[in-house]
């Protein structure tokens, strides 16, 4: 059990901390200076609010570690009266392919859903309100929002894929570290070369009505993604494989920020 629980919390939030402090850096003191110029919304956060970032930090190790422990500690007695895969043999490659690729279209359809769901008139305003209250984000606030939506909308869609197929424990620890290290990436405010666009997910906190999930093929279906798609976000929303930065490679198009033009944010 000790590894169940503190194994995936450890992973978990090691893999979330350890990128989320570099972006720390950037945010608070804006160095390194030359990687500003791949800011999705500039001149937001630049520099980021000293108490905005201490009272992110409180709430997202709250909901770690006092909501992350009690939940995998659930997760592990579910997992035995299950029967999964709690030995210490790994499992097969293909296997754990298998595991993560349905894990990962359980995680899409539960957290698209869920999270809709939070942002009907009737709940947001007491929960996922929260979480918008960073309408240009950065990557630390990834899981900063209400008790309720990080047990519902975090954590259970990570989880659900391996407590459905009882996944070996090496499996979750994988899916822990993708699920942490994608939701920063995410949230981090900068559309860097190489790495994953972050372009969809800034549109959603810029618009709030739009882009509900992460890969996009539920948003296209439900037509949640038209004005995304009409935007000059969708056209940078791609991977960067040179160095130049996106007003260069995408010349011509308006960046779009939190208040229309670069400055402050506007409070939703």
């Amino acid at each position: 059990m000790k590894l169940f629980v503190f194994g995936t919390a450890t992973i978990g939030y090691l893999m979330y901390w350890l990128p989320g402090a570099l972006f720390i850096l950037l945010d608070l003191c804006l160095w390194p200076e030359a990687v500003r110029q791949y800011k999705v919304q500039p001149g937001t956060n630049e520099p980021v609010s000293t108490w905005s970032l201490i009272k992110c930090l409180l709430v997202v190790n709250f909901n770690h570690i006092v909501l992350g422990l009690p939940f995998l500690w659930g997760c592990y007695h579910v997992m035995v009266l299950r029967g999964g895969d709690l030995t210490p043999v790994l499992p097969s490659l293909p296997r754990v392919v298998f595991d993560i690729v349905v894990s990962l279209i359980l995680k899409e359809i539960v957290f698209y859903y869920l999270h809709r769901l939070f942002h009907h008139r009737r709940l947001y305003k007491y929960i996922h309100k929260i979480h918008h209250e960073w309408q240009s984000p950065v990557a630390v606030m990834a899981d900063y929002g209400h008790p309720l939506e990080h047990i519902f909308v975090n954590m259970f869609p990570v989880l659900l894929g391996p407590l459905v197929l009882g996944s070996h424990l090496a499996t979750i620890w994988l899916l822990a570290s993708l699920a942490s290290t994608g939701t920063i990436l995410n949230h981090c405010g900068y559309h860097l070369p190489l790495f994953p666009s972050p372009e969809f997910h800034d549109y959603h906190h810029l618009k709030f009505t739009e882009c509900y999930g992460n890969l996009g093929l539920l948003d296209y279906l439900h037509g949640t993604d038209r004005k995304f798609r009409q935007s000059a976000n969708f056209l940078r929303h791609q991977t960067l494989y040179g160095l130049k930065p996106l007003t260069q490679t995408f010349p011509g198009t308006k960046t779009a920020t939190a208040n229309g033009v670069n400055g402050k944010i506007k409070k939703h």
